[in-house]
């Protein structure tokens, strides 16, 4: 699996900080700091810049 520049081998496991997740401004935009449930009335999808993560 290959994370933009990162190649990851099969069988290696990753682990992130879910802090770190749930407040990056590259992944929830502007608000990432800030309770807004209307922002995820078009799903996932609609409330990220990277749908997959």
């Amino acid at each position: 699996m290959k994370f933009r520049e990162i190649f990851v081998p099969k069988g290696v496991n990753i682990w992130m900080m879910v802090l770190a997740l749930h407040n990056d401004l590259g992944i929830w935009r502007k608000d990432a700091y800030r309770f807004n449930l209307n922002k995820f009335a078009n799903g996932i999808k609609g409330a990220c810049e990277l749908p997959q993560v």
